[in-house]
């Protein structure tokens, strides 16, 4: 398991590393950077679905935010 996700790791490290180069030379540099966070964020849930753990869902981070706001709504009426 673990030389599969170093494995991973290592392949898309090379490929993001080529990639990021290449549009280095070409001057985009904005470009690059959203390149990289956006293959850095594949890695790590590439990652987390090789080692079959389970992914939190998109919605907690909004259910963390507003369930504050709802309850103190609720309060007051």
């Amino acid at each position: 398991m673990i030389a599969q996700i170093g494995g991973y790791w290592l392949m898309l490290g090379a490929w993001s590393f080529i990639s990021i180069r290449s549009l280095l030379a070409r001057k985009k540099k904005r470009e690059a950077a959203l390149y990289g966070v956006i293959m850095l964020m594949g890695a790590v849930l590439g990652s987390f679905c090789l080692a079959h753990k389970d992914l939190p869902g998109f919605t907690i981070p909004f259910k963390l935010l507003f369930e504050p706001i709802g309850m103190k709504l609720l309060r007051h009426s």
